[in-house]
Order: C-alpha cells, then structure tokens, then sequence
C-alpha cells in the first residue's frame, strides 16, 4: 500500500495520491466512489484522463509548488460519463526518492455557497500539521525521511529536499547516549509508542536539545507501514531547569551555612545567658550581704549610742547604707527581669497577712515622718493562690514610694476583690497617699525604666527610677496591671489588679470583710525608741505563722527588713520552737540568709 494512503483512507474526502507525471499512485474508497470506478484501475492511469475541465490548466497548477495548499475548481468525469464538480487542495511530499502530491476533493450539494467554508475547511485539515508548532517527521519503516514540515525545518536549519529521503541520524550530535536509540527502536520493533530525548546538531552545527514522542503508523489493516515522530525543542527550558537548580543548591547552601552560624550564635548566646545568670545570682549576694552587714550594725550602734552625735552618724551611715542597697537592688531585679531570669509561682497566702508585713515593715519610717499608715482590706478571702513574693514586691514599693514622698497625711493600702467567679477572683490593691503628687503628663511615664515625674525629685529623694519599671514587669509576669492616680499636691494612688486562684475551702469574696488596722505614729522620739516596739504595734494583731511567711519573703530577697521584722518575733519563737529559733537568731546576726531561710521552712512545717 502506498506510503499516504494511511492518511486518507478513512477520511470523509475522497483523496488521490499522483506521481511527478500526473499518474495516479493511490486513491481511497471515497474517490473511486466518486468516479464510479474500481481502485485498482485508477492506479496507474493519468488523472487527466478524468477530469473534464482545462487539463492544461490544472497541470500547469500542479506544478507550482508555491500553491501547494491552495484551492482549486475542478469537474471531474465519472465511467458513466456524468461530470461532478470539486472543490480540491494539494499538499506536496516525496517517497523514495520520488515527488509526490495529495489531491484532497470535496464534492456535494449547494458547492457554490458552500466555497468559502469549504475551501477554510480544507486549508485548515491540509496545513494543520505543516503548521503545527512541534516539529513533524515522518519515516517508512527503513527510517528513510518521507515527510517533515515547516517547524523541522525551522529548527534543523534544514530544507527539505535536504532531509527528505535521508535518516534522521542525519541530525546526531555524537552526545544522545547509545542505550536512548536502542531503547527506542526496541519499542518501535514491538509497536509501542516511545519517549524521550535527543540531543541534535542544527545544519549551522549548533546542538539543541528535543523531546521526541515516536509512534508507530498503521494502515486499516492494522499493519505499520511507517513511524511518526512529534518533537519539542526544550534547549531554552532545560538551560532554565539547569539555572533553578544550581540556584536552588546555592540556596540550600546558604541555608545550611546560616543555620551552622544560627546555631553556634545560639549556643554562645546560652552560654553567655548562664554565665549572666551565675554573675547575677553571685552578685546578688555578694553586694546584698555586706550592705546588709553596714545597715544592721549602723542601726546597732545608732539605737546603742548614749552619744546624740555619734547615733546621729550612725542614724546617717544606716540611712546612705539603705538607699545604697536599695539601688542595687533595683539594678540587679531589672536585670533579672531583663534576663528572663524571674518565674513565677502559685501557691496559698493570706493577703490579710502579707499586707499586714508590708505595713509592719514600713511603720518605722511612717512613724519617723508623723504619717498614718492604715490597712483596709475590704471583704478580701483569707487565702489567694498566686504568687505572694511577687505582689509583696510590687505593694512593699508602692508603700515606700508613697512614705517617702508624703511630708504628712496618710497612707492608705486598700485591698478588695474586683469581680469574682468560681474558683477565680480578680483583686485591686490600691496605695494612697497624701504626698506631692504628678501631673497626667508625667504620671504616663512613671513606669518607664529610668524616669522620675522630674528630674529634681532624684536630687531630692534619691532613686534609680527603676522601682516602677519593675514593678510593671512583675505585673505583667503575674498577667495584671498596674497604674496611677494622681493630683500635683493633692496626693497619688497607685494600684494593682491581678487575678488570684480561690482556694475551694477559703471564704468567698463578699463575706465579713477584715476590720481596718491603723497604724499611727509613736508619740515619743523616733529615734530613740527601740526597733521593737515600733514594730509590735503593727504586728500584735498578725498570728505568728502569718509573721512567719512575710518573714519568709523578706529573706527569700535578700532584704535586710528581715531583721526589723524579726526583732519582735525573737520571744514568740524562742518559746515555740526552742533550739530551731535559737539558730535562727545565730543566722541572722551573722546575716547568713540562706541559712535562716531553711529555718524558717523547718518552723513554718512544724507549724
């Protein structure tokens, strides 16, 4: 069967294939129908023979190539001798060596208004491959070149009757590996479709990369009579494949070279956090026990000295001692807050409790300034579950802020629950004053690290300005807030709202609230009167476990407060716990807090 007749012979046109000399070569089903004549004897007959328009004419058409594609009008002669009109194309290609044209014919009703449509019909099914995009070759089963179309010859740089009759080994560039081409016509030798690439040599000898699809052609018999190969020019998208690749390495190596960095960062980094952690820890107690030591044993001899003039310096040692370690106190809680370094707990306390100590612990300087300090803890439960060393923190300076900037009057510390739900309420401890007050300008940078309402109050009171900056870090590591009230002259009121955990035993907010405690300034001289008995009329009215936990916290920080606040404890203690009380005394008047913290602990468990 001839090479074309796979082509057309099952096309709905009849079709005739016919040599250089106008012979026809094949003719399908439909075009002998047409002519009313037997297939084999078309073959071999001129097709002028049949046709009864201008023969001259239409060979001189045939001939130039340059119309291939084009239409033409036709009427062709049937064996009956009834004539029927044609509209027909010719598409050109070469077998074996010989030139060959394809007549596609459309005969039928109404020709004359279907012409247009037809003949773009026709166009359309005659150049569809010779315009398709990918480059279409087609061999007999030799691997002889029978057929290629424009985008072939684009990409190859070749002209067809370079290629035509030729094999496409024509186009090796020496780089497509041997088992690509033994893989391929082992698939073609089984009839199977194969896939893959071919790198190729362009005409000008430049190599370009394809991707070839091959497929075996079969006649209606089911037999291949040649191969069909459909290939994509992917030199472009390969070369880009190839780039994304190489930059996509470069990245992960980047990566991989930042996360080595990142990672040895993060280890300096930590080993640099606990060595700030054991430097912190150290000299917290390096510098809190030696100031602790200066403050104590100035308030010794002051309180001892029958001498005005040396109680005096030593009233002025203890005073420059104390605000001295209060600033490095402030120093080293701002940088533990900085660091991280603080946690918090939760745990049972007496809010009753830890306020009366707070006010226990301030009486002395009130009472030397002629300052009512009163406690009102409105319908506050008696146990909270939270961190009690925190809040302490925070109220003890709010208290001392507002006794040192109150000239007279009184300080109010009010307790008293918010808003309360099952298992949960949230508390407002509030700290009013009668002092110097701020304006709204300056009081919105109160919390701020390093400021002050103005800059003469540290001339004037002293300070770091970092009291209200840590105490809003520790609001915000209990999940509160913190903030200020405050009138110029007329007085402040600082306060804290936080959420505490009720214990399912405690007494429930909005019961019999605690009668309010005042504490008012001693009558005889503040300096004179022992440290005792200032603070026995503060603390005569906390049972002793309750001292006990305040006296806790005030170790736990390294404040030398404990020993005030030990002072009027010493008897109670003694005849409760004997011996345990007795060491106690020992360790705080070698101010070995450590230790007196662990026997505190002892007492506080044996209850």
């Amino acid at each position: 069967m001839a090479p074309f007749d796979l082509f057309f012979e099952h096309a709905n046109d009849p079709l005739v294939v016919i040599d250089d000399r106008g012979r026809v070569v094949s003719a399908n089903a439909r075009f002998a129908d047409l002519l009313e004549e037997e297939r084999a004897a078309l073959v071999g007959s001129p097709l002028a023979d049949w046709i009864a328009s201008d023969r001259e004419a239409f060979a001189s058409a045939l001939a130039d190539t340059d119309r291939r594609g084009l239409g033409y009008e036709l009427t062709l002669r049937r064996r009956s001798g009834g004539h029927v009109p044609v509209h027909a194309s010719t598409s050109l290609a070469v077998w074996e060596g010989r030139r060959l044209t394809l007549l596609a014919c459309r005969a039928g009703v109404a020709l004359t208004t279907l012409d247009g449509a037809t003949e773009q019909r026709l166009r359309t099914l005659s150049l569809v491959v010779e315009q398709s995009p990918e480059s279409v070759a087609v061999t007999d089963l030799e691997g002889r070149i029978t057929y290629v179309n424009d985008a072939f010859v684009r990409h190859s740089g070749y002209a067809r009757e370079e290629v035509l009759g030729q094999n496409p080994r024509l186009l090796q560039s020496g780089r497509t590996p041997r088992a690509t081409y033994d893989a391929l016509w082992k698939a073609l030798r089984r009839s199977e479709t194969w896939e893959g690439e071919f790198y190729n040599r362009r005409k000008d000898g430049s190599e370009y990369l394809e991707r070839a699809l091959v497929a075996p052609i079969r006649d209606a018999d089911g037999a291949v009579t040649s191969y069909l190969a459909i290939k994509t020019d992917i030199t472009r998208e390969r070369a880009l494949e190839q780039q994304l690749a190489t930059h996509r390495l470069h990245l992960e190596q980047l990566v991989a070279d930042r996360t080595v960095e990142l990672e040895r960062a993060r280890i300096a980094a930590e080993a640099a956090n606990v060595a700030k952690t054991a430097f912190l820890a150290n000299m917290s107690h390096e510098i809190r026990t030696p100031m602790n030591t200066i403050v104590a044993l100035s308030q010794m001899l002051r309180d001892e000295c029958n001498d005005p003039t040396k109680a005096a310096l030593a009233g002025r040692v203890s005073g420059a001692a104390q605000q001295l370690l209060g600033i490095v106190v402030d120093v080293l809680q701002f940088a533990k807050l900085e660091a991280g370094l603080l946690g918090v707990e939760r745990a049972p306390f007496s809010p009753h409790d830890l306020v009366a100590m707070i006010a226990a612990a301030a009486a002395k300087s009130a009472a030397a300034k002629g300052i009512e300090l009163r406690v009102e803890l409105d319908t506050l439960p008696p146990t909270l579950v939270g961190d009690a060393t925190r809040v302490s923190e925070i109220l003890r300076n709010y208290v001392s802020n507002a006794v040192k900037f109150t000239h007279a009057g009184s300080v109010r510390i009010v307790g008293r629950v918010a808003s309360a739900d099952a298992g949960r309420a949230v508390v407002r401890f509030e700290v009013h004053d009668t002092g110097i007050g701020v304006s709204n300008e300056q009081a919105r940078q109160l919390f701020a690290p390093f400021e002050q309402a103005d800059p003469s109050t540290t001339r004037r009171y002293g300070g770091t300005g970092l009291g209200l900056a840590i105490v809003r870090r520790i609001a915000d590591l209990l999940g509160g807030e913190v903030g200020v009230e405050s009138t110029p002259a007329v007085g402040s009121t600082f306060w804290l709202q936080c959420a505490f955990g009720l214990e399912p035993a405690g007494r429930a907010p909005g019961s019999r609230p605690s009668p309010p405690t005042t504490l008012r300034p001693s009558a005889s001289a503040p300096d004179s009167s022992p440290p005792a008995s200032r603070v026995v009329a503060a603390a005569e009215a906390v049972r002793l476990a309750a001292d006990l936990r305040g006296l806790r916290a005030l170790l736990a920080d390294d404040d030398a407060a404990a020993i005030d606040g030990y002072a009027p404890l010493r008897e109670a203690l003694r005849s409760r716990f004997g011996p345990l009380a007795e060491a106690l005394d020992r360790q705080l008047e070698t101010f070995a807090f450590a230790d007196a913290l662990e026997s505190v602990d002892q007492m506080l468990a044996a209850g």
